[in-house]
């Protein structure tokens, strides 16, 4: 579902549904970017100290959505760690 459908179908509830909404997804939002801010505060007690010598840039949820396997030639590599193990 687009998001535009979503949008569509919010917009037929009641005002009152539609505002219990815009709070639930304010809350998550919220939610999201204390997660988000504590994660940076940790990794930047972590570089003072050394612990690591950079702070990456956070990941993208989609990041992965247009990852396409590489075909590969022979048995697959589970059946191989399978032979393997035995």
């Amino acid at each position: 579902m687009s998001l535009q459908e979503v949008l569509t179908e919010i917009y037929k509830l009641p005002l009152g549904e539609q505002k219990s909404i815009a709070e639930s997804v304010s809350k998550h939002i919220e939610t999201i970017e204390t997660e988000d801010s504590l994660d940076m505060q940790l990794q930047k007690r972590m570089l003072a100290k050394g612990m690591i010598s950079e702070i990456k840039p956070p990941r993208v949820n989609n990041e992965f959505r247009d990852f396409t396997p590489i075909k590969v030639k022979g048995e697959p590599i589970s059946e191989t760690i399978i032979r393997e193990r035995r």
